[in-house]
C-alpha cells in the first residue's frame, strides 16, 4: 500500500478527464490536491488571493491583478481589483474550488479557479458565478498562464479580450 501513496500524489493533479475537479461534488474531490480546504470564504486580501476560513490560501489561476501590498505604492488599478473582488463576495460565504494541472505555487499558495452562487432576485435559483472569467471580464486583471496550458485557458481569453476591447478598468486605465 505504501508503495501506492507516491504514484497517487504524483498523478493527484494531473487531469483524469477534462473535467475540472471541484470541492462539494459527491464522489468527485481531488483531495489530493488540497485535501484540508473547505471553501468558506474568511476574507479576500487582493485581487487574486482569498484566505478560507481553514487558513488555505488560494490564489486564482489564470489571472494576475495590479498588485496593492508589498510594493512601494500599489500598482495602476490594483486598489480597484481588490475592491471589486471584496464587493462581489461580500455575502458570499461558500465557494466551489476547481483545479488544474498545477496545484500550488512557489509561496504555498493554492492554485484554483473559483466559483460562488449569487442571488440576484429573493426566492429565484441563484446564478454561478466564475469569479477568474467576471474578473478578467470586467478589466481588473490580466490573463496570466503559469508553465502549462490552463483547462479554462479559452474561457479566461476571451474575458480578457472583452475587456480590452470596451476599454474596461485597467485597460482603458493604465499604461
Amino acid at each position: 500500500m505504501t508503495a501506492l501513496i507516491p504514484l497517487l500524489l504524483a498523478s493527484a493533479c494531473s487531469p483524469i478527464d477534462d473535467r475540472v475537479p471541484m470541492f462539494g461534488e459527491s464522489g468527485d474531490a481531488f483531495e489530493p490536491c488540497q485535501p484540508n480546504a473547505d471553501g468558506k470564504l474568511n476574507i479576500v486580501i487582493d485581487g487574486d488571493t482569498l484566505d478560507l476560513s481553514d487558513g488555505t490560501r488560494v490564489r486564482l489561476l489564470g489571472l494576475d491583478t495590479p498588485e496593492v501590498y508589498d510594493v512601494e505604492e500599489p500598482e495602476c488599478f490594483g486598489p480597484e481589483a481588490s475592491d471589486f473582488v471584496k464587493e462581489a463576495l461580500e455575502d458570499v460565504e461558500d465557494l466551489e474550488l476547481g483545479f488544474d494541472e498545477v496545484c500550488t505555487d512557489a509561496h504555498g499558495r493554492t492554485l484554483a479557479y473559483v466559483w460562488f452562487n449569487e442571488v440576484v432576485d429573493e426566492g429565484d435559483e441563484p446564478d454561478r458565478i466564475f469569479l477568474n472569467e467576471l474578473i478578467l471580464r470586467e478589466g481588473y486583471a490580466s490573463f496570466y498562464e503559469l508553465d502549462v496550458e490552463l483547462r479554462r485557458r479559452e474561457t479566461l481569453l476571451a474575458a480578457e479580450a472583452e475587456a480590452i476591447a470596451e476599454g474596461k478598468g485597467l485597460h482603458g486605465a493604465c499604461e
